[in-house]
């Protein structure tokens, strides 16, 4: 796979990532919110919130004219949080284990620094392990764990909190 282009989300990638969003919006391992955008009225929106918020970035992998993978990340203006990030992200699936994923968290990390951000954080699922095996390989440590967080196909699953100093 020839590598793809990182940047940051801009209007005009709002078709693209649509269909990207509609890619992954049900799957389990990734979304895990029932806010996610599965339309292009509401991508439309969410992008717009965005782009409108200096505490939120979102890092958008491109190949071939196409968004194959994304990272949202969040930070606030609180005074007691405004030293921390929150990360999410998900790859398409024809993009995966090439390298994206990296691509994409050390971007958001950079995003993270330039905002003079202290640490970044993520939630994961205890079973994903190739998302395991990448926070691992840039420095992400586990600072706790919830118990049968999360219910998929009738079957209860552990939530990893992991985080790096940056």
């Amino acid at each position: 796979m020839t590598a793809p282009h990182i940047e940051l989300a801009q209007p005009h990638d709002l078709a693209r990532l649509a269909v990207h969003f509609a890619e992954v919006a049900d799957e389990p391992l990734f979304v895990l919110t029932s806010e996610f955008p599965r339309t292009l009225e509401q991508t439309e929106k969410f992008l717009g919130q965005v782009l409108a918020s200096p505490h939120v970035g979102l890092v958008l992998a491109k190949l071939d004219n196409k968004v194959v993978g994304h990272c949202l990340i969040r930070s606030t203006d609180h005074p007691a949080l405004k030293h921390v990030a929150k990360v999410s992200m998900a790859v398409s699936a024809e993009a995966r284990r090439q390298g994206v994923g990296e691509q994409l968290l050390r971007a958001a990390e950079k995003w993270a620094q330039h905002r003079r951000l202290r640490k970044v954080v993520l939630d994961v699922l205890a079973n994903n392990r190739p998302a395991l095996r990448l926070y691992e390989k840039l420095s992400y440590r586990e600072e706790g764990a919830r118990k049968d967080q999360v219910l998929i196909d009738g079957q209860f699953h552990d939530e990893l909190l992991l985080a790096k100093f940056l």
